[in-house]
């Protein structure tokens, strides 16, 4: 990575007409570049800053992938395949003042889901910090991680990863912290590509003493759902210790309402994790999550939660087999520090539909009337530094299918992970 220093900083001013979201990440660009001044290149292709720009720290990344599983969902008779995946990632983050940055990240990915023109700007944003003290306003292509993540996540094991279009204010104070967000989710990185969507909510996050509590609401407008158009809204509250002790735990609820289409929303979910430090290097822990399903479709109420986005890679099985929806998974977790570097987990799951009349979250499979267990998955993974910048994360994943899933057959999946940072 490299940094470099580009004088004092300088008053910024700019106006802002009505956007499109969609025009938002490469006016956030051109506003970035304007407010650099950069003047035109010198005789010998030097290229010069004005006082406005205090740094510019140029960046980016390597990710290869190597992965050998089924091409299809685990069904009798789907051979499996090897397959690699990589990704190249660029960015300049530049510093106009203490209160004004910006960023701008470029990707390549190969092999993996996505729109190509959306793929390849990543971010694009600026910052505007303490408008009025504690406040940050962001506008442009950015992506966004909250809380835990299972609502929300910019779901950093993809190769495409996850972005929205739109505005985000931060604000901070002594014991509560809040974002507000209306945005657009990108096609082809956040949602299936002619999936029109808006996406929008409010976050806050309560220091209470022993406990951080986290309180949320979103909408989510989703214009092309089978024609029929989705206003769904989400609430829901995570709680966490705020102590030391070797036990930690967090609990999480959450229920849906408004519209799925045709039908009215009414899906819940919930989730416990309990950790305990055995030692200073060995963490066991148990958790059970809970999305409910749909088990009387037709009836003009959809009671299947319908996951928004979450990081379910990190939470329902490395597989990615099911979504978080009609989906009953207890977890056993152990996670041991082999040194000062390296790191060797193993996670046991256990998947159960929500409801047995419900439909598998997995559109490719078909769920075997009366039957609600749909399978057990062994995650085994290690990971560490080959060096300063370069980090390996590699791992073997066993699913043996259950009677709920029709011809379903058991699935090994192997995976090795290099990244590089420059």
């Amino acid at each position: 990575m490299m940094k470099t220093n580009c004088g004092s900083s300088s008053t910024f001013l700019f106006t802002s007409n009505t956007m499109s979201f969609r025009k938002l990440p490469l006016i956030s660009l051109a506003v970035a570049l304007s407010a650099s001044t950069l003047v035109a290149q010198e005789p010998r292709g030097t290229v010069t800053f004005g006082n406005s720009l205090d740094s510019l720290t140029v960046g980016g990344s390597l990710r290869f992938r190597l992965e050998n599983r089924d091409n299809t969902p685990p069904l009798m008779g789907a051979s499996g395949n090897t397959v690699g995946a990589m990704h190249a990632r660029v960015f300049l983050d530049a510093a106009f003042s203490e209160r004004l940055n910006a960023k701008v990240e470029f990707q390549h990915v190969v092999m993996d889901t996505g729109k190509p023109s959306d793929e390849f700007l990543r971010q694009a944003w600026m910052t505007w910090s303490d408008i009025v003290p504690g406040g940050e306003l962001k506008v442009g292509r950015f992506q966004m991680n909250l809380g835990n993540q299972r609502m929300v996540s910019e779901l950093s094991w993809s190769m495409v990863g996850r972005a929205w279009d739109g505005a985000l204010w931060s604000q901070d104070f002594d014991d509560v912290d809040f974002k507000l967000f209306w945005t657009q989710p990108v096609e082809g990185m956040a949602v299936p590509v002619g999936l029109d969507q808006a996406f929008g909510g409010a976050y806050f996050t309560f220091d209470a003493g022993i406990l951080d509590v986290d309180t949320y609401a979103f909408t989510r407008r989703d214009r092309m759902m089978g024609g029929n158009g989705r206003n769904d809204q989400t609430f829901g509250v995570l709680m966490e210790n705020n102590y030391e002790s070797p036990l930690n735990w967090s609990a999480e609820v959450a229920t849906q309402t408004g519209d799925n289409g045709a039908e009215d929303a009414g899906g819940s979910a919930a989730a416990l994790r309990i950790d305990f430090d055995v030692t200073e290097r060995l963490v066991v822990g148990v958790g059970y999550e809970l999305a409910t399903g749909d088990d009387t479709p037709g009836d003009g109420k959809n009671n299947a939660f319908e996951p928004l986005f979450d990081f379910g890679h990190a939470y329902h099985g490395t597989q990615d087999l099911f979504d978080w929806s009609n989906l009953q998974d207890i977890v056993l977790r152990t996670s041991l520090k082999l040194d000062d570097n390296w790191v060797l987990s193993l996670d046991l799951h256990d998947f159960r539909l929500a409801e047995e009349g419900g439909a598998i979250s997995n559109s490719a499979l078909t769920a075997v009337a009366g039957e609600t267990h749909l399978g057990t998955e062994i995650d085994l993974a290690v990971r560490g530094n080959l060096h300063e910048n370069i980090n390996l994360w590699a791992g073997v994943s066993a699913f043996q299918a259950g009677d709920a899933i029709m011809n379903g057959d058991d699935q090994m999946w192997f995976f090795a992970n290099l990244e590089m940072w420059l």
